[in-house]
């Protein structure tokens, strides 16, 4: 087995200016693995779905959502191959640019008026037209505030830092092998624990036995897939990890309450 270890990729800040931009494809067979950066990481999903991983969470994205991580916090996104998602990041220096969240924490926000906001952001940064720079701070001061008088929005907190340290190799190796046979033997050897250690720090991390965690990976890429696709959902399910059909439909119900076949029909737009 590689090296599980979670990277640190340092973004290089310009000397006069604390914000960093650039756009990524992301598919299933990217190298990129699970890592963190030294600042405040906001991203727009421009095309495509899939999940993100944000350290023990798994949270489904889609076209128009927008990504915030805080500064130190492993993550990666994951796209079927076939349909790659498309990305532009910003990356804040936050020792020159203080943010001013009242409760800073890592989500993934769906808002119309939030995405149209972050569009502004990346195309004064892509134009560069005079004063573009002070105008991209602006933008993000405004989308600060606006954050801070968000309500109930889907937020997923990373609790018991040291405890998510021992297990993140194996959600690394999780994050780029979900679609393969893995063992909880592979995944506390990632580790360097034993067997019967893991899961018991697994669990207590994230409420889950680790095949558990795995399965709900499998079906969360899987409604990405149903709601995005017309794929046969037999091929789907094969996609994603499971060898049986029967056993994705009886797991999947048992998660959503409802049959594939229903959740696509629920989840088809309007027109």
């Amino acid at each position: 087995m590689k090296s599980q270890q979670i990277h640190y990729l340092k973004i290089e800040f310009l000397d006069d200016f604390p914000v960093y931009h650039f756009s990524y494809t992301q598919k299933y067979t990217s190298s990129i693995k699970m890592h963190y950066h030294n600042g405040l990481e906001i991203g727009l999903c421009m095309e495509g779905t899939g999940v993100f991983f944000i350290g023990d969470q798994v949270c489904p994205f889609t076209k128009g959502d927008i990504s915030i991580i805080m500064p130190g916090w492993p993550h990666i996104a994951q796209s079927p191959n076939e349909r790659p998602s498309q990305w532009n990041y910003i990356t804040i220096d936050t020792d020159r640019f203080p943010i001013q969240l009242r409760n800073p924490h890592n989500e993934i926000l769906s808002d119309h008026d939030l995405t149209e906001l972050v569009r502004l952001v990346f195309s004064e940064l892509h134009e560069q037209k005079e004063g573009y720079r002070e105008a991209v701070l602006s933008l993000l001061q405004v989308l600060f505030i606006r954050l801070n008088r968000q309500e109930n929005m889907k937020e997923f907190r990373l609790e018991g830092n040291g405890n998510l340290e021992m297990i993140l190799p194996a959600l690394n190796y999780l994050s780029q092998n979900y679609r393969e046979d893995v063992s909880v033997c592979q995944m506390a050897k990632a580790c360097n624990l034993s067997e019967s250690h893991f899961r018991r720090v697994f669990k207590r991390v994230t409420k889950d036995l680790p095949l558990t965690y795995l399965v709900k990976i499998r079906l969360k890429m899987a409604a990405v897939l149903l709601e995005s696709s017309e794929r046969p959902i037999a091929h789907i399910a094969q996609e994603v990890g499971f060898k049986s059909l029967s056993s994705f439909n009886r797991q999947f119900q048992k998660q959503y309450q409802m049959t594939p076949r229903q959740w696509r029909n629920f989840h088809k737009p309007f027109g």
